[in-house]
């Protein structure tokens, strides 16, 4: 039995390992001023928010007339947005401080989107002049950029959002890095938590001819069955530490795989019928959907914090689970979020 010590040096090196893994892998774009000293008006941002999300940055000026001019199709875009992984700052990038100018013509317009006074990605791309757009993907990569400002930016910046929030909330790909040509059709099909049993059956049999169709089939095939195996070397090493994680795993992969259901119904068994398990799972979703979500207003925030809380508190009477794993994974999501 642990000692409240131990417990709590345990705890530590949890808590050490669990952020440096995090850190490591949703690292994303740089960001410069954003703080409270740059914050003009709109929901106040901090680089964790940031993190995941669609970032279109708008860098303007007040003596600049196209820029003033924008800003309703701004906030037209930000409106259209807004409730998805996206955020808009308006990053002003005019001499001197500006902030009670930039207030004014806030409240003209309606503006709700963020405004800060020269926040930007630290590789921002070269934009002589201004109005200038920027697009920042989830993993901190720029993907579009331009100057300027007509009726077009406002079609093509919509284009670029929807474009790379689809690659968000795309379902995950069973054959990563294989182009279909012959399957294509098949796409939506190749996805984890659908049966693809009987689409591998007739893939062996395309793959026993001979021509570009067959090598396709088989590079599916191989890939597919990679997929397979790191699910199965996931699952494996979650079980004992992230159980929660690691149930949600074997749903998926016994949808995907329904002959597998019998390999894994004894631990299918054992991990849904744990409260413990069943807790730390809820806590994982409800802490993921409110870190997707961005506040508009003090209210909504309040709302949002308000709700961790509730969430946080919930899986506390769980933090202490002899359940193989639950007090770890609990322990790293309260660190995560």
């Amino acid at each position: 039995m642990k000692t409240p010590m131990t417990k709590l040096m345990f705890a530590a090196i949890v808590a050490a390992a669990t952020v440096l893994a995090v850190s490591a892998a949703f690292a994303g774009a740089e960001w410069r001023h954003i703080d409270e000293g740059s914050w003009c008006s709109g929901p106040k941002l901090t680089p964790d928010r940031l993190k995941g999300k669609v970032v279109l940055v708008d860098r303007w000026s007040m003596s600049c007339p196209p820029c003033r001019a924008s800003l309703p199709h701004l906030e037209s875009i930000w409106k259209k947005f807004r409730k998805k992984q996206f955020v808009l700052i308006g990053s002003h990038r005019q001499e001197g401080d500006q902030r009670e100018r930039i207030k004014e013509l806030v409240r003209e317009n309606g503006l709700t989107y963020s405004v800060y006074q020269n926040v930007g990605v630290v590789n921002e791309p070269d934009l002589r002049g201004v109005p200038s757009f920027y697009i920042v993907a989830p993993n901190g990569r720029i993907v579009y950029y331009g100057a300027g400002f007509s009726e077009s930016t406002v079609r093509v910046l919509e284009e670029k959002i929807r474009e790379e929030l689809d690659k968000i909330t795309a379902p995950e790909s069973l054959c990563n890095g294989v182009t279909l040509n012959y399957f294509k059709a098949e796409a939506p099909n190749l996805v984890p938590g659908k049966n693809v049993e009987g689409l591998v059956s007739r893939l062996k049999t395309a793959a026993k001819k001979s021509g570009a169709k067959a090598d396709e089939a088989q590079a599916i095939l191989r890939a597919i069955e990679s997929s397979h195996d790191a699910f199965v070397a996931d699952i494996r090493e979650n079980v004992k530490t992230r159980p929660g994680l690691a149930l949600m795993r074997i749903e998926t992969l016994v949808k995907t795989w329904p002959s597998e259901k019998a390999r894994y119904a004894k631990a299918l068994k054992k991990l849904s019928a744990s409260r413990d398990v069943q807790a730390a799972i809820k806590l994982r979703r409800t802490l993921a959907e409110l870190a997707a979500q961005l506040p508009n207003t003090p209210h909504e925030d309040k709302q949002l914090e308000d709700a961790r809380k509730a969430a946080k508190a919930a899986a506390a009477p769980f933090a202490d689970s002899q359940f193989p794993g639950v007090a770890n994974e609990i322990a790293e999501l309260l660190i995560d979020y």
